[in-house]
């Protein structure tokens, strides 16, 4: 009971700190970014309505540059309609206008009555046609001007014409107790290359790419800034109503600026989230890790008091009794002798072993390399070891290639290697006792293998069995003696000659473990 007090007080220490990493940092954390991620979106729709309306600015402050344009300039008409005293007085007055604008292609008065009052060309082309004359004198829309007039408001309409054509009309205030309908005839590439276009250019300068296309074709008759660009705002132009005005800004916007900004919070505040996720996995990893050590720790402990107990006991028993003078015959003594010997050994192994592993933990592990010819050394450990094996009943066979078999490598730590292999080769054989050891090559490798038809490993047990202090969990395992060093010693000892071990086992078949050592060419 005591032995477990330090694991439980440990895993319930470090599960607490993992406990409160979860919850002081990572869930408000994680409960941040979900916020950020939704006031984010707010932030764009915010910002996207306010680049939207800064567009829509824009674009009423041409619209209302264009009508401000007409409007001084049907004013203008109507005044000298208001003041003229004859029709060539009228005449010259328009002419002057139609001089000034520059797009106008003539400016035509109709009275009330229908009769034409004066039309004066601006020598660019003829006066409006006939046919555009009759459709605009025979509109329903013209028959609401005059309404508009007489309610004291003066209102604008706009006609097509023949190709470029366009008309502006309106109604003139009275003159002699009469209204006169006045119809300018223009030019619309010359109305948006003089009138539109400057004040575009003005407004948009190198922030805004803007765009007038006729909205029924998609055609652009005007264009600034960037080439073929899709507009992020279109309105209609009040006064053509057959075209409309488009507009984006140029580079990155507002709202570009906020998703950029947003996305790249967004993406640090995931990265940061799974940092700490994976941090806390680790963390997870190493206390359950560190818990299964220490727990390895406290049974190898218990292992090894229990181990260095038995020989004690058998060691201290039998002294005693040879001591005393209890054992009366020689036979009895000489047996008396060899237990001792046998546990002494024992406790010396188990000893060595522990010392062994200590220095590897520490790094002080030293090897002294030097050319070896494995076939030689493998054979004289074999030979030493042979009356071991037959000792415990055990059948065993030794096959060595004909070739010499040299390899680079400290002699002791390789016989402490063959002889761990073997001593768990006889340790973990029931009824089947039967070990084989076998030296090939292969390409340029040194294959050493120790085969016995002993209990065998599980696939489970198979991937931790050259971990330090592991024993398997099969109940034949925990009825042998050993301390759960051996394997992980000859693993150290094995990968610090640049080799490698492996393990092939079947439970109830037995195992074969296989060293494998570059060759010396």
């Amino acid at each position: 009971m005591l032995r477990r007090l330090p694991v439980s007080l440990l895993r319930s220490g470090m599960g607490g700190v993992l406990l409160v990493f979860l919850l002081v940092i990572l869930l408000p954390l994680s409960v941040y970014t979900v916020f950020q991620a939704v006031s984010s979106a707010s932030a764009e729709e915010e910002a996207d309505e306010l680049y939207r309306q800064q567009l829509e600015t824009v674009l009423f402050s041409v619209n209302q540059n264009s009508e401000d344009v007409t409007a001084n300039l049907t004013s203008r008409i109507n005044g000298a309609y208001l003041r003229f005293s004859s029709v060539n007085e009228l005449a010259g007055r328009l002419q002057q206008i139609v001089n000034e604008t520059g797009f106008i292609y003539s400016i035509s008065i109709i009275d009330s009555l229908g009769r034409e009052t004066v039309t004066v060309p601006s020598g660019l082309m003829p006066a409006a046609s006939v046919e555009t004359y009759t459709l605009i004198t025979g509109s329903a829309a013209v028959k609401r001007l005059f309404e508009y007039i007489q309610s004291g408001y003066r209102k604008v309409e706009t006609f097509s014409g023949k190709g470029d054509e366009m008309n502006f009309v309106f109604v003139a205030d009275s003159h002699d107790g009469t209204h006169a309908l006045c119809i300018i005839s223009f030019s619309l590439q010359k109305y948006i290359s003089s009138v539109l276009g400057p004040k575009i250019r003005t407004v948009a300068g190198s922030r805004y790419s803007m765009l007038i296309r006729h909205a029924p074709s998609g055609v652009r008759v005007f264009n600034h800034g960037d080439g073929n660009f899709t507009p992020d705002a279109v309105k209609p132009l009040w006064l053509l109503s057959d075209y409309e005005i488009g507009i984006k800004a140029s580079g990155v916007t507002l709202t570009d600026a906020v998703k950029e900004r947003t996305a790249m919070n967004l993406r640090l505040l995931i990265l940061l989230n799974l940092s700490l996720m994976i941090g806390a996995f680790l963390i997870g990893y190493i206390i359950r890790r560190e818990m299964k050590l220490t727990k390895l720790k406290s049974d190898f402990v218990a292992n090894v008091s229990h181990e260095l107990r038995t020989p004690l006991s058998l060691i201290s028993m039998f002294s005693e009794s040879l001591m005393l003078g209890r054992v009366k015959s020689d036979e009895k003594r000489n047996e008396y002798y060899r237990i001792i010997h046998g546990e002494t050994d024992r406790l010396s192994g188990m000893v060595n072993k522990i010392l062994s592993f200590s220095k590897m933990e520490a790094g002080k592990k030293t090897y002294t390399f030097a050319e070896l010819s494995l076939t030689h050394h493998l054979s004289r450990i074999y030979n030493s070891y042979e009356y071991h094996l037959e000792q415990k009943g055990f059948t065993s066979e030794l096959i060595l290639p004909e070739d010499e078999v040299i390899v680079s490598g400290d002699e002791h730590a390789l016989e402490e290697v063959i002889i761990n292999l073997l001593d768990n080769a006889i340790k973990y054989s029931t009824d089947k006792k039967f070990v084989s050891v076998v030296l090939k090559t292969e390409e340029s490798k040194a294959l050493l293998s120790v085969t016995d038809r002993g209990i065998g490993i599980s696939k489970e047990d198979q991937k931790r069995v050259f971990e330090k202090f592991f024993r398997a969990g099969s109940s034949e395992v925990h009825t042998t003696k050993g301390t759960g060093l051996g394997l992980s010693i000859v693993r150290q000892i094995v990968e610090s000659h640049k080799g490698e071990i492996t393990v092939l086992s079947e439970q109830g078949k037995g195992s074969t473990f296989t060293v494998i050592l570059p060759l010396i060419q």
